[in-house]
């Protein structure tokens, strides 16, 4: 009959397998002790092959054999061990937290942008709010921009940062568009930026007036 591993029992190290947990309750079922510390022994060495990569560990032996307790569930009493027994089994692993995003009304902004707004909100000083929530306004048609790959109308943003703070922060759509608050800045074009330009003599003016001067001597 074919055993599926959700009837089994549970292993206690998996990177052991199956196997050795079943050998090291085969010794623990050893009623000579002299037997059973040198059967244990033996287990100890498999285990090293089988788990190597700690071998840079100072206490690898020491940890091997607190493994082979943990394999056996603390079960073993050895007479020739040469390290005692764990008190406590191994610490379970802690529960996988999930990625909540249900709490994030725009994606593209992110949850850090929601969290500029709460700070926004609790600013006492109307001026420095206004400030703050203009930075927070750019920040968000960037991000914006950048998500959809297409500009976006300042009055989309104002609106998103309305709902996003509960009408608590918002900016005068008419102040916005007369003052550019929310413009971002453009990439220069490199090969057209006059800063970077070649001068169309390329110096040859300078160099025909050395000439003549020499001519004339």
């Amino acid at each position: 009959m074919h055993e599926y591993n959700s009837q089994l029992e549970h292993l206690h190290l998996k990177e052991y397998g199956r196997n050795i947990q079943k050998i090291a309750q085969y010794i623990q079922g050893l009623e000579e002790k002299e037997k059973q510390s040198r059967m244990a022994q033996t287990l100890v060495e498999l285990m090293k092959q089988i788990n190597p990569n700690s071998k840079d560990n100072l206490d690898y032996d020491h940890m091997i054999w607190d493994h082979l307790y943990f394999v056996s569930d603390l079960k073993l009493d050895l007479i020739d061990s040469p390290y005692p027994k764990p008190e406590t089994k191994i610490q379970p692993a802690p529960k996988k937290v999930d990625y909540s995003n249900g709490s994030i009304r725009f994606l593209h902004y992110g949850k850090n942008v929601e969290l500029l707004i709460q700070k926004a909100i609790k600013m006492e000083d109307a001026e420095e709010r206004e400030t703050a929530t203009i930075h927070i306004a750019r920040l968000m048609k960037k991000f914006y921009c950048t998500w959809n790959k297409e500009n976006v109308e300042n009055e989309v943003i104002l609106n998103h940062i309305q709902l996003m703070s509960g009408k608590k922060l918002s900016l005068d759509p008419e102040k916005v568009n007369d003052e550019n608050l929310l413009s971002l800045p453009k990439l220069l074009n490199t090969p057209n930026n006059s800063s970077y330009s070649t001068p169309k003599n390329n110096g040859r003016k300078g160099y025909s007036q050395q000439q003549n001067r020499r001519r004339k001597k």
